[in-house]
């Protein structure tokens, strides 16, 4: 039975206290997908040296993956600026919006330095008077190329790509900003792949002269790009749907389009299970999310609350072994106008990483049930030697396999091998989990462990069924 090994690591950001903490944001973990891996606790290294990825996919030919979910600490941004910095050649970036000073001037340095640096923005975002970051790039010497969509009243430039020494590609549903890269719903893919990077390149000339041409074949490899509005993007998404067998997951932050939700409706009525999760911002301005719920369809309206325009931004779905992932919304303008770009990834791997996300919006932000997701038994061992008769040391965390931080149904740990504590719990594979350990006394008492709350992010690989995690108290 392979089994991960696994290493908590705390929470992002210090607090006092020695409870939970509700609201800390989650810190990177790499978790290794091999049959059988240790992680120790990183130190403070450099993002060249650990990725700070969530899953990292290899084994693509010239290719492989690392993804980011957000909220998930500084990981996100911290990888764009280091890649941005040990730029060689060239950076190219379309944006629909950039806050992020830190990746803005990271982009003046890299053209400083000699970097062929090239920035698509939005115009109609440019334009706005709350975006000022864009004013003092440009007057401190950055070339921006403002690119104006003209398609339609409200057609934008809405991708979130970039490429950097015609080799990595990023792209995700995060706009390279403050709220994106912290507190929002997000994901940001980053790819190493020379092939894709080839077709970034020519769709980002494209963006520039907006002059469209659809694509003419098939990527070799596992991740298929499309791109808005030439390739029907609509038609590649209710495809997929149309040919689910057993689940459809997904998570959309504005999910306007009838025939998206038609062809969800039309598997959940062939038996597949169906869950959404759509953002509440934007589903009061839409009608669809009513529909599948009158069909019979589990539907989520988040609302993210970290921050006034924070968001569940997600825009993927996970249809049986396939993810789509990218700018795209599932609407009548990003299909139609806008320029959004889609990647559709055959990897059952991306998608149990995927489902996992899923599971924890689902549980965030309220969902009726537990989502159909794989289970993964995890080992937990502990040493702790300041018992007295009768304490019983317990792991407590924010899932309900953990107590949802109620440590009258946390998971009790066995003492029979005192000062080492064991136990197991089911959990869902990919969960990504915030606990500490408390000792229960004799009385009654409870007496947290101090420090931050602990933060593990649970293996996907198929091929994984267990893993293990190895902590002590912290007096």
């Amino acid at each position: 039975m392979p089994v991960t090994f696994l290493t908590s690591i705390p929470a992002v950001g210090p607090r006092s206290g020695s409870g939970p903490h509700p609201a800390g944001r989650l810190a990177a973990l790499i978790v290794s997908l091999v049959a059988t891996a240790c992680i120790s606790e990183p130190a403070a290294v450099d993002v060249a040296e650990v990725s700070g990825a969530v899953e990292t996919i290899d084994g693509w030919g010239d290719g492989a993956l690392d993804i980011y979910f957000i909220p998930g600490g500084e990981a996100a941004e911290d990888r764009l600026a280091h890649e941005i910095g040990a730029a060689r050649s060239s950076v190219r970036v379309a944006m629909y919006n950039v806050t992020s000073a830190r990746l803005g001037y990271a982009l003046l340095d890299a053209q400083r330095r000699g970097v062929a640096v090239e920035v698509l923005w939005d115009g109609k975002q440019m334009v706005k008077d709350h975006n000022t970051l864009d004013d003092d790039l440009v007057a401190a010497g950055l070339t921006i190329t403002p690119v104006t969509n003209r398609r339609s009243e409200y057609a934008t430039v809405h991708d979130k790509l970039s490429v950097i020494d015609g080799e990595l590609v990023t792209m995700g549903s995060a706009n390279w900003g403050t709220s994106a890269l912290h507190d929002n719903d997000e994901s940001l893919l980053v790819f190493r792949s020379p092939t894709m990077a080839a077709v970034v390149a020519a769709q980002l000339d494209e963006i520039r002269s907006q002059v469209k041409r659809p694509r003419i074949g098939d990527l070799p490899g596992p991740a298929q790009l499309y791109f808005s509005p030439e390739d029907r993007l609509d038609r590649v998404v209710t495809s997929a749907i149309d040919g689910a067998q057993s689940r459809i997951f997904v998570a959309v932050f504005s999910l306007r389009l009838r025939s998206a939700s038609d062809a969800l409706v039309r598997a959940h009525n062939r038996g597949v299970q169906v869950f959404v999760v759509t953002d509440r911002k934007q589903s009061i301005e839409s009608v669809e999310d009513e529909r599948l719920r009158a069909a019979g369809i589990s539907v989520i309206e988040a609302h993210n609350t970290t921050g006034p325009y924070t968001a569940m931004h997600h825009k993927f779905a996970v249809i049986d072994d396939r993810v789509l992932v990218g700018a795209y919304n599932w609407t009548t303008t990003a299909t139609f106008s806008n320029d959004e770009d889609l990647v559709v990834i055959r990897d059952a791997e991306v998608a149990a990483a995927y489902a996992g996300e899923m599971g924890r919006l689902w549980r965030r932000y309220g969902g009726d049930g537990a989502l159909p997701l794989p289970a993964l038994e995890l080992s937990i061992g502990a040493t702790c030697d300041r018992t007295a008769w009768g304490d019983e040391l317990v792991l407590v965390g924010d899932a309900p396999e953990l107590g949802a931080w109620d440590p009258a149904r946390g998971v009790r740990l066995d003492g029979a091998t005192w000062p080492r504590w064991t136990g197991r719990v089911t959990v869902p594979a990919g969960a990504r989990l915030r606990y500490k350990l408390a000792l229960v006394r004799a009385d009654g008492r409870v007496d947290w462990e101090v420090g931050a709350d602990r933060e593990v992010v649970l293996p996907t690989d198929p091929q994984v069924t267990s893993a293990e995690i190895d902590d002590a108290f912290r007096y």
